[in-house]
Order: C-alpha cells, then sequence, then structure tokens
C-alpha cells in the first residue's frame, strides 16, 4: 500500500524545508504556507500555480544516495511529498493521471527534474547525477484538502 512517508514546506524560497505532520493542500495553488502556493518559489517566482506540489519516492532517495558518500536528507532534496511504497517508474509514469492523497485530489503534470538548488542550500554535492532519473514528480491540485502522515495513496485513473 503506497502511504504518505512525510511532508515538507518552507515559506519562501531558499529557506530551510520543514517536516510536518499535516497539511492543507490549495486548489490549484498547492501547500497552504509552502513557498509554491504563494509564488515564492524559485521555479514559479509570481506565476501563481504554475509549480505546485512535488512528490518524490522514499525508495528513490534511498537509491539516489547509494550514489553518493554524504546523503540528502528528505528536506535536503526540496520536495514536498515523499511517499513509502512508490515504485520510482510508477510515479514517473503519472502524467496527466489522478492521484487521491487523504482528501486532495492531484493530476501528475510532469517529471522533476533535479537541479542544483539541493546542492547549492544544503552544501553538499552531486543530487543532479545522482538523482537524473528519480528526482520525483511534479502534481497540481484538482480538489484541495487535508493529508497526513500516513495517508493511504491511490491511483485513480492510471
Amino acid at each position: 500500500m503506497i502511504k504518505i512517508a512525510g511532508i515538507y514546506i518552507a515559506f519562501d524560497k531558499g529557506r530551510p524545508m520543514r517536516a510536518i505532520e499535516e497539511a492543507l493542500l490549495l486548489e490549484s495553488a498547492g501547500i497552504l504556507g509552502d513557498r509554491y502556493a504563494t509564488a515564492e518559489g524559485s521555479w514559479n517566482a509570481e506565476r501563481k500555480g504554475k509549480r505546485q506540489v512535488s512528490i518524490m519516492s522514499v525508495e528513490a532517495l534511498i537509491e539516489g544516495n547509494r550514489r553518493l558518500g554524504n546523503p540528502f536528507e528528505p528536506h535536503e532534496t526540496r520536495r514536498n511529498i515523499f511517499l513509502r511504497n512508490m515504485p520510482n517508474d510508477v510515479l514517473n509514469s503519472l502524467s496527466s493521471v489522478k492521484v487521491q492523497i487523504g482528501e486532495a485530489l492531484l493530476v501528475g503534470d510532469k517529471y522533476c527534474d533535479p537541479c542544483a538548488r539541493p546542492n547549492v542550500l544544503s552544501g553538499k554535492h552531486g543530487f543532479r547525477e545522482a538523482f537524473h532519473d528519480k528526482a520525483g514528480f511534479l502534481f497540481k491540485v484538482v480538489t484541495g484538502g487535508l493529508i497526513k502522515v500516513d495517508d493511504k495513496v491511490e491511483i485513480l485513473n492510471a
């Protein structure tokens, strides 16, 4: 069963990500309190709704970190949600696919290319290379709602 393993937000670009136990997803915006919901992120500055929620699998994080001497912690990846028991190839195939997470309904948008931000902000090296095929997927919020760590995730129209 696919479940939420962690939820992370940062209120502004470049600020540290912090773990939270539950979050309110806002329709067409992102996670309440996160930089992307207010168009304050590096990748959506002044373009609210362009980038809403980034999701990565715990298994992809473990696999990518095997390639590194100094592994990245979940919050250092700059991803919003980590899922447990989500195969990376399945996550990467969810373009235009609806996914129910807690009370919220999301739709897959596109692959989340690894960038240099995790390196710069964490002081570590190798994120882009280690996670070139497993950096996660971007989603848009179709219907807002509350999500919590350990909520079940259901792929609806794969």
